[in-house]
């Protein structure tokens, strides 16, 4: 049985084509998450669907990117 060192590894990956390393990359870091919780999928569609009525119905005011940024940063800059 041969081993094979992590440069050795590396350096192959870097050979694959840039579709295969960004594959290669996300499965290994996909790996590191462990199985899906049950029912994490259907527990995100109750929230979109959830969020999605409260925009239609009116319920939430939806708030413009940039005066949101501009909140963040500015509570960023204030230490807050």
């Amino acid at each position: 049985m041969t081993l094979v060192t992590k440069k050795e590894v590396f350096d192959q990956a870097l050979a694959l084509p840039p579709d295969d390393r960004a594959r290669l990359a996300h499965d290994i870091l996909a790996s590191l998450d462990g199985p899906a919780d049950e029912g994490a999928s259907e527990a995100w569609v109750c929230e979109i669907e959830r969020r999605v009525r409260e925009v239609k119905d009116g319920s939430v005011m939806l708030v413009d990117w940039k005066d949101t940024r501009a909140r963040i940063l500015k509570r960023l800059s204030s230490g807050r």
